[in-house]
């Protein structure tokens, strides 16, 4: 974008202007000379003045130089992409989240179209308002929405670890949807500054996520078919077909019996795709049947 490109020049121009003062006294090279070497960095590698005098780049041997100047170029440019993208992102939202586009049906169709393109999701897309979708820390994580998808008034979708949120998913009003976490130790940062852990989600087809729920970081899976609760919060894999429910979640049954689950599938899915009883069953007993008391004094 033409505005972040002039902010840049002229951060070059002011900032390798000041710091050539101090590289100047150490190296004994005089300042303009100094100030065009950091000019001409800048244009050929994208190295801003801080790096080249962080680095001592001015020091290095030619091959040393040109590794360590092409790296941080690098890096820099993809920061900047990140940063165009996050504006791109930003500016959509702050046009389309509003809650005018109610007004009318004309109004209510123009924003899921504008959602359906800006984020590539497949067709029938249901969207109301203020529904965030985003990703932070300067992370590319991607998003995959497929078709007769529901995003309720007020979601709050990350997707910094990276999402997909496969076919006939209902996400209900309040939730919120988180793909990434921090370390402990705030010193372990990125290039970026960033203690970031990304925690990749799959929502499986035919889910429905209860208003206000929370699906937290690192739950690498939403099993096909399963029914969160209002106010859940997620914090594990939730198998196929479960009901789940409370803070933290836990699995309180089953949406059907294995038996017809996968008569169930048998209907709606090809044999490559559908869940083996024998899985099925593993899975009730596990979560079921094996702590059936459990769940009766969880529910009261």
């Amino acid at each position: 974008m033409d505005w972040l490109r002039i902010k840049r020049i002229k951060q070059i121009i002011i900032y390798g202007w000041k710091d050539s003062a101090g590289i100047s006294k150490e190296s004994g090279k005089g300042r303009l000379k100094v100030f065009i070497d950091i000019i001409c960095c800048f244009r050929k590698y994208f190295v801003f003045s801080n790096q080249y005098k962080k680095n001592e780049l001015w020091k290095q041997d030619k091959q040393k130089f040109e590794l360590l100047a092409k790296r941080i170029g690098d890096e820099n440019l993809l920061h900047d992409r990140w940063v165009i993208d996050n504006y791109t992102n930003h500016k959509f939202l702050e046009r389309w989240t509003q809650k005018k586009w109610e007004r009318t049906p004309k109004g209510s169709i123009a924003r899921k179209n504008a959602y359906t393109k800006f984020f590539n999701t497949g067709k029938d897309l249901h969207v109301q308002y203020n529904v965030e979708i985003r990703r932070e820390h300067f992370s590319f994580g991607s998003i995959s929405i497929g078709k007769n998808v529901i995003l309720a008034r007020n979601s709050d979708i990350d997707f910094t670890g990276g999402l997909t949120i496969e076919d006939n998913v209902n996400i209900s009003e309040g939730t919120k949807i988180l793909t990434h976490n921090h370390t402990l130790d705030f010193t372990q940062r990125d290039s970026s500054g960033h203690s970031l852990i990304k925690t990749p989600l799959v929502i499986k087809d035919n889910v429905g996520i209860g208003a206000h729920a929370i699906i937290m970081p690192g739950v690498s899976e939403i099993g096909r078919g399963a029914m969160i609760s209002t106010g859940a919060v997620v914090k594990r894999q939730v198998p196929p077909y479960a009901l789940v429910m409370g803070n933290p979640a836990r699995v309180v049954g089953f949406r059907y019996s294995p038996t017809a689950i996968a008569e169930y599938e048998e209907e709606k899915y090809p044999e490559e795709e559908r869940i083996p009883l024998e899985i099925l069953e593993d899975n009730y007993k596990k979560y079921y049947l094996s702590k059936l008391a459990e769940i009766k004094a969880f529910l009261g």
